[in-house]
């Protein structure tokens, strides 16, 4: 089976994590290609931007239009294959109306919640378009259900890769962490941090954010904040600490909370999204969104006892396994050919949001 990925990798995930860590283990079952974008002579420069202005969404640049024709160009060989699009809500739009006769197959992960969802993709008949949609989380699911059709949708979890992030040895004093940035609750960060500090003067958190959020929380006389380090310093951070802190306003699935799982941390998380689905009561404790003093109690409790935070921290890493990526790419393995299996997604393909394919081609011919 061949299967052309294709993403660009966040500048905040850390090198170690994040989906395209996926492909390293399909390529042990598949011949995995990563697309390249790029301007072949016979695409005329301008298409691109054409495509980038006409796409509806708001992280849809010429370079995702880029992806796109070098995964319509893939499927137009009519050959039995997949094309993955990694992080679908930046850079799948047009593909599907581009090769509507396509025997290969177009599939799309979405890691985003609702919220984000709906402003990053507009219009669900795009999702509806691919023949494989594919969620992080189950939360995902249960609103992608309204608009994908129940066999092309699929619930594959985050992985990790747990021979890289594992328990190492416990630094001495009492730490937290807490690492990322993306959709974390930082009033309620603040509160706890300030409020623990205050109980026990010994504990200290290390946050790991971006340089405006660093800034922030430096002030703190507990806090120590940094941003940009290498893999090697955030695995050295995570397994000195001895319970890894989330307050978050919603998730689906996430990097920082497996990466902690995986070093063996007890967890002190917000109860929202998906995160439930990723931990269970063994390994964390999670309180409801905003409950700043919940968040101090479980912290206090689990900082004044040892050996359940010991007995957390091994369950932890035991839940941890069970998404390491070998897992995981044998469950997206089973979706591609599940997908290849099917009739192709037509039909919705056809016009997308008022916008023909023979229109484009039209367009296309203008620019040349």
């Amino acid at each position: 089976m061949r299967v052309n990925v294709v993403y660009d990798r966040y500048q905040h995930h850390a090198t170690r994590s994040g989906y395209p860590r996926l492909a390293q283990g399909l390529a042990r079952h598949a011949d995995v290609r990563r697309l390249a974008p790029g301007h072949p002579m016979v695409i005329p420069g301008r298409l691109t931007g054409w495509m980038a202005a006409h796409a509806g969404m708001p992280q849809y640049g010429p370079r995702s239009a880029e992806f796109e024709l070098a995964v319509a160009g893939r499927l137009a060989l009519g050959s039995p294959e997949v094309c993955h699009f990694f992080y679908a809500e930046q850079n799948f739009r047009f593909a599907a109306a581009m090769s509507p006769t396509r025997r290969g197959v177009i599939v799309c992960t979405y890691h985003q919640p609702r919220e984000y969802f709906d402003w990053l993709v507009p219009d669900p008949r795009w999702p509806a378009s691919a023949d494989a949609v594919v969620v992080v989380s189950e939360h995902q699911a249960q609103f992608l259900r309204e608009t994908v059709p129940a066999d092309r949708l699929h619930v594959v979890p985050l992985g990790i890769d747990t021979a890289y992030y594992c328990p190492g040895k416990r630094s001495k004093g009492h730490r937290l962490i807490f690492v990322g940035a993306h959709r974390r609750d930082f009033d309620v960060l603040f509160e706890v941090a300030a409020r623990c500090g205050e109980l026990e003067p010994t504990l200290r958190l290390e946050v790991i954010s971006t340089a405006k959020r660093v800034a922030a929380l430096s002030g703190l006389p507990n806090v120590t904040a940094r941003w940009g380090v290498s893999d090697e310093e955030l695995l050295r951070s995570y397994r000195s600490a001895d319970v890894l802190l989330l307050p978050m306003l919603s998730a689906t699935a996430n990097n920082a909370l497996l990466e902690g799982m995986s070093c063996g941390l007890p967890i002190v998380a917000t109860d929202v999204g998906g995160v439930r689905e990723y931990v269970d009561e063994d390994c964390a404790v999670l309180v409801e969104p905003g409950d700043s003093q919940g968040m101090v109690r479980a912290v206090m409790d689990l900082i004044g006892d040892r050996s359940r935070r010991e007995r957390m921290g091994r369950a932890s890493r035991r839940r941890a396994l069970v998404f390491d990526w070998a897992r995981v790419a044998e469950r997206q393995l089973d979706v591609y050919r599940e997908a290849l299996a099917q009739p192709r997604a037509g039909g919705v393909s056809a016009r997308l949001s008022g916008i023909r394919l023979a229109s484009r081609k039209r367009s296309a011919m203008k620019l040349h």
